[in-house]
């Protein structure tokens, strides 16, 4: 009998194994997207097929990049049109993308003293964390944590949960205080100098945890920035925004990695609202950052009031800001998502702005930037001794709401030590390298050991031009390139989502 049944059964799976395979070979796979095709179709004599197109386009994201670069040269203005948009929209998310990637860290302690765990935490990070209390009781207590593989604040948070300890509550810094920093700021950009100077980012201060249970919050880790919603009554001193009768309050607080080049919270807008029955609510208006914002005054233009509640908060770099959000008809008790997208201003690491190749051979000419400006070229010659001196005359690329890049690498100008016969100090010489450093064909820095400057900057066109002297001993390989570093601020949009937000 069991010989029989396996007689029959082992055909019967092998033609079930044969006819399962046949399936998956006929199964058609999915179409690759014809890229050229939808190019040329943003020029069809068919509004639908154009945004179709553009629609599709979008969607590929970084797969598009190369086939529109190519048709920005097309002789169609409505495909140029649709093109530079396309290539504005795309750069600018995988942009964000980059900059916006967070730290991860994977924490493990084993019954280790909290002192000891918060020092590591510290060091790992290179965050300045405090640990409030009685230092002996802190010794005493202990942690155990596994975090795995995480964000910096999705490890805080569990730190934090599994410690008893809490962050510093958030405080809301007075609007004069915050608008006269701001408007300083704005002040020295309007006087043309600073735009060709460095902004460094936002410091977070130290953060400093308090024995306590951490408050259960709607979170979104976001990349290298953290939404919270925080709970009804908190912060203690919130915003003091007021509501109409339909309306609730809801504190957004935005929180970002400390390794970030923060410059600061620009907007924040929500898409979509759902309530506890499932029920869509009115978008709210959008909060966007105005730089002399001390104004409480109803100010609407582009569809925002600056009344909305953009506090700074005690220095750690954290902003929230105090949405107005229509109630639920039926007196939900919490919005069961709240999905929307911010944008901050980001400073991105210093990087290659403009190359200049075979830099022996460059003397008289000039090479463009991709985010504008320029390096002209306008001597390179074997000085006396073993040293090489070269002439650049840089135009600083201008500031733009897309991405303003800042002359000089980003970093502040240091005067000279003796200006009348060009010597320079240590660290004046360390700051002109870091703007423009040559290396040679075995990709080596050389060293600069003299450097003088005559700036020729004024607010619509800042140049400048640079004396350097580079040592080069006999021997040494080909001096090849010559590197022009700067640093861009960047608007870069963050989406997130946040669910069973608890209501006042």
């Amino acid at each position: 009998m069991c010989l029989r049944f396996l007689s029959l059964t082992i055909p019967a799976m092998l033609l079930a194994t044969f006819i399962l395979a046949s399936e998956t070979v006929k199964r058609p796979s999915e179409p690759q997207p014809d890229v050229p095709l939808l190019v040329r179709q943003l020029g069809s004599d068919r509004y639908t097929e154009r945004e179709a197109a553009t629609a599709a386009i979008d969607s590929l994201g970084h797969v598009a990049l190369e086939h529109l670069k190519k048709a920005k040269k097309s002789s169609d203005p409505e495909v140029q049109r649709r093109v530079a948009d396309l290539l504005a929209r795309i750069e600018a998310r995988l942009e964000s993308a980059r900059l916006m990637q967070p730290k991860r860290i994977r924490l493990v302690y084993s019954n280790m003293p909290l002192t000891k765990a918060v020092e590591d935490f510290a060091r790992r990070t290179g965050v300045t964390i405090n640990l409030g209390g009685d230092a002996q009781k802190n010794e005493k207590r202990l942690i155990t944590l596994d975090t795995g593989d995480v964000t910096f604040w999705e490890a805080m948070d569990q730190f934090c949960q599994k410690a008893g300890v809490v962050e510093n509550e958030p405080t809301a810094m007075p609007d004069g205080q915050s608008a006269n920093a701001q408007w300083g700021r704005q002040m020295m950009f309007r006087r043309g100098w600073v735009d060709y100077g460095y902004r460094p980012p936002i410091l977070q201060s130290p953060i400093t945890l308090q024995e306590g249970q951490p408050k259960t919050m709607s979170c979104c880790y976001a990349g290298a920035v953290r939404i919270r919603a925080l709970p009804p009554g908190f912060p203690k001193n919130g915003s003091g925004v007021s509501a109409q009768d339909d309306e609730v309050v809801v504190n957004i607080e935005v929180t970002h990695e400390p390794r970030l080049g923060w410059q600061g919270l620009r907007g924040m807008r929500i898409d979509k609202v759902i309530d506890d029955k499932g029920h869509d609510l009115p978008a709210p208006v959008p909060y966007i950052t105005d730089d002399c914002s001390s104004m409480d005054g109803d100010f609407r233009f582009g569809g925002f009031n600056s009344y909305y509640g953009g506090r700074v908060d005690n220095g750690s770099g954290s902003r929230f800001v105090s949405m107005r959000v229509k109630k639920p008809k039926d007196k939900g008790k919490l919005f069961k998502l709240v999905q929307g997208k911010i944008t901050a201003e980001v400073l991105s690491p210093l990087e290659p702005l403009i190359t200049v190749s075979d830099i022996m051979q460059a003397s008289g000419e000039t090479y463009p930037g991709e985010h504008g400006g320029s390096v002209k070229v306008e001597e390179v010659a074997k000085g006396d001794g073993e040293t090489l001196k070269i002439r650049v005359v840089v135009e600083s690329p201008p500031r733009n709401t897309d991405g303003q890049i800042f002359l000089g690498g980003g970093g502040v100008f240091f005067p000279q030590e003796n200006p009348g016969d060009g010597d320079a100090t240590e660290h004046y010489l360390a700051h002109i390298d870091r703007e423009l450093s040559v290396v040679d064909s075995k990709g080596r820095h050389l060293k600069l050991i003299e450097a003088n400057t005559n700036n020729q900057d004024n607010a619509n066109n800042g140049t400048k031009e640079y004396h350097l002297t580079y040592d080069l001993p006999a021997g040494s390989p080909k001096p090849a390139k010559l590197i022009y570093n700067g640093q861009r601020v960047v608007m870069a949009d963050v989406n997130f989502t946040l669910k069973d937000v608890p209501l006042p």
